[in-house]
């Protein structure tokens, strides 16, 4: 039993159709059922979506065999269903047929539609939706990203695609016309419902070059959209301009639809031609190395997952996603709160919202919990038709730049899927919260950082080289630098002083090591893990080790202490802190050289030296960061060097049948927890 809808085709209003909801024997006063047959039996009758009972593996999983049997076994089905409900007449009825879901699109009256749901080959019936596209200076949302950090280190998407899905392209435009390797176009044309077919050789169908050409602009910014789109995700440098992956492949195609109608002229994209442009993407999976497919459309208002509604979408994003492309969805701009359009409600959709130069989700962009990520869309300029640029906003605009970082990444990662990308992608960047919806404004290198560092995969930063330091980035009032193969600490006053510096980290499970230089008498250092930084770059949440050597009464002795921090302010010392462990000193043989800390989800254990110092338990907080901050007194202020840092993941891999987890934002604390951390008791030794 599933559902389909209709939204608007032309701008941004929405033009609200029932939902029917069709099965087997749907109920006589079934408003929605009745609705669709009131649609069926009007002047050229309803299109709608029939999935056929037919089971179907990814052909990645079969010989090319029986790849073919089982394609030649879903033709069968589709005729077979075309003679018993549809009588034939295949022109008629528009029937449109897809190889890797088991669906077909077909136009029918009230009487086929009665056929269609009594027939034992048919699972479900849904009617065929329309989607428009969601439109909107290109540098600053590069920077924004700081996408260049990752083509410094070779990678601008060079080895791998990104489609594109949208209004149409100028492809030969001098931002895109180097990297476009492919064109498609799939459109409506059905005179009789006032649909007029966009591909440029006058049929539904057309592949080569120029089939995914742009509709005149004469018929406004949806005809300008797609270059645009193309442009931000993977455009070529050119004047002034250049994309988040400049050099990747670009698949372009052409899905929309021209409307006629007397009073409701504009474009839009039916649902059957989307699928078909994702079905050709997909079918070239095995040319390209495919990274990302951008859909900067959609349509509707849901609360919670469409699959329902959008169950052609289901069957089809997840294939793309076993086949590691990425299905990227535009949240939309109707200005919801709370509701975002479709497909980016279908579950196995990224979705994605748009943020400002000054990290706000702005005002248009549709925000609710499905949204999975930002980026910026706010004064977007890129390519526009007959060689020439644009400012936009919309998310459309931010979702092609994650598209681009997708490309670059899985340039940087070539074995990373889908879901270990988007989870990178999730737990780093920058916090943005509206609406008491808390999500990511992502961040390119930081996500890199978390991708090198995978299961079973040790990242090491030795400080032989100045890049391991860029790696970790300090909190407000922190100064770090490298010299001599170390990582040191700078203070600016005379005092004891924190210097503290965080790199970014998604594991549950991981292993750390800290090997130190240089500790001597009455330095400490902190070792920070699942760690937090909120928005401002200021508070923090998450856990500390702490330890400092002692040279007392002629003897070594080490002091420990174990904390969980609730939004602790860097700057002014007030947050909630709760000390979980502390003793009042161990003997030691002398400074410490290393400490390793063993996370396994909520338990941690602290080895010093190869002994193993304590094993504790909290389950606050379950991903986050790892940081380093060190203590020393003024009057060795530089003493202490940090010599190593080896991070190894203990997570298994992501894969599509165990997606990215969602990403546990620190909670906020409320006021009455505020405390300073000389207020807070600790062992009295």
């Amino acid at each position: 039993m599933l559902t389909g809808s209709v939204e608007a085709a032309g701008g941004r209003s929405e033009r609200d159709a029932a939902v029917a909801t069709l099965g087997k024997a749907p109920a006589p006063n079934d408003p929605g059922a009745a609705t669709l047959r009131e649609k069926a039996a009007a002047p050229g009758g309803v299109r709608v979506f029939v999935k056929l009972a037919v089971a179907l593996q990814s052909e990645d999983k079969l010989g090319e065999a029986e790849a073919e049997d089982q394609a030649r076994t879903l033709a069968a089905a589709q005729d077979g269903l075309v003679t018993r409900a549809l009588g034939g007449g295949q022109a008629r009825h528009r029937l449109r047929t897809y190889r890797y879901v088991p669906y077909v699109a077909v136009t029918v009256n009230a009487a086929e539609l009665d056929r269609l749901l009594a027939d034992g080959g048919v699972l479900w019936v849904g009617e065929v939706g329309v989607r428009t596209a969601d439109a909107g200076s290109l540098p600053w949302g590069v920077d924004k990203i700081e996408a260049k950090d990752v083509w410094d280190r070779g990678h601008e998407g060079q080895s791998v695609t990104i489609a594109v899905l949208d209004a149409g392209m100028q492809a030969k435009h001098p931002m895109l016309a180097a990297n476009v390797v492919e064109e498609m176009c799939y459109s409506t044309m059905d005179p009789a419902n006032f649909q007029k077919t966009l591909c440029p050789n006058g049929k539904e169908k057309m592949t080569g070059p120029g089939s995914s050409k742009n509709c005149p602009v004469s018929y406004g910014d949806d005809c300008r959209h797609g270059t645009h789109v193309a442009g931000i995700a993977g455009g070529g440098a050119w004047s002034g301009l250049i994309g988040v992956a400049p050099k990747a492949n670009l698949i372009l195609g052409q899905v929309f639809t021209e409307s006629t109608k007397p009073g409701d002229t504009g474009i839009g994209a039916y649902d059957d031609d989307i699928i078909s442009g994702l079905e050709r993407v997909y079918s070239l999976r095995k040319k390209y190395t495919i990274a990302a497919v951008n859909m900067s459309l959609g349509g509707g208002k849901y609360n919670g997952a469409c699959d329902t509604d959008g169950a052609a979408f289901v069957d089809i994003f997840r294939l793309l996603r076993e086949a590691k492309i990425a299905p990227l969805v535009a949240s939309g701009n109707e200005y919801f709160s709370g509701y975002i359009g479709k497909p980016a409600c279908v579950s196995g959709a990224i979705a994605v919202g748009a943020t400002n130069r000054n990290d706000e989700v702005t005002d248009f962009s549709n925000h609710s919990q499905l949204v999975k990520l930002l980026a910026p869309g706010d004064d977007i300029v890129s390519a526009a038709p007959g060689n020439a640029k644009a400012t936009m906003s919309g998310t459309s605009q931010a979702t092609p730049h994650v598209s681009g970082a997708f490309a670059i990444l899985r340039d940087a990662v070539p074995g990373a899927s889908v879901a270990e990308i988007q989870r990178a992608l999730e737990c780093t960047g920058k916090a943005v919260e509206a609406a008491g919806i808390r999500k990511r404004r992502i961040n390119v290198p930081d996500a890199l950082e978390v991708l090198t560092s995978g299961t079973n995969r040790p990242k090491v930063f030795d400080f032989d080289e100045k890049s391991d330091a860029k790696a970790w980035k300090p909190l407000p009032g922190s100064t770090w630098k490298v010299a001599g193969g170390a990582y040191v600490p700078v203070f600016s006053d005379t005092n004891y002083s924190l210097a503290t510096s965080f790199t970014p980290n998604c594991n549950s499970d991981l292993d750390l090591r800290v090997d130190l230089k240089g500790m001597g008498n009455n330095q400490g250092v902190y070792i920070y893990v699942k760690t937090q930084i909120d928005k401002t770059g200021k508070l923090f949440s998450g856990y500390s080790f702490y330890f400092d050597s002692w040279f007392y009464e002629k003897k070594w002795m080490t002091f420990h202490s174990f904390t969980r921090y609730d939004q602790y302010d860097s700057t002014t010392g007030f947050g909630h802190i709760e000390y979980i462990y502390g003793d009042c000193g161990l003997p030691a043989s002398g400074p410490v050289d290393s400490v390793e800390i063993k996370i396994r989800g909520a338990q941690f254990t602290v080895v010093e030296d190869g002994k193993t110092v304590k094993t504790i338990k909290d389950l606050t907080y379950t991903t986050g960061g790892v940081g380093l901050a060190v203590s020393s007194p003024y009057e060795e202020p530089n003493a202490i060097r940090i010599d190593a840092v080896t991070i190894r993941s203990r997570d298994k891999p992501l894969d599509e049948k165990d997606p990215a987890p969602a990403v546990a934002e620190a909670p906020e604390p409320a006021p009455t927890l505020l405390k300073q951390i000389s207020d807070i008791k600790v062992p009295q030794c």
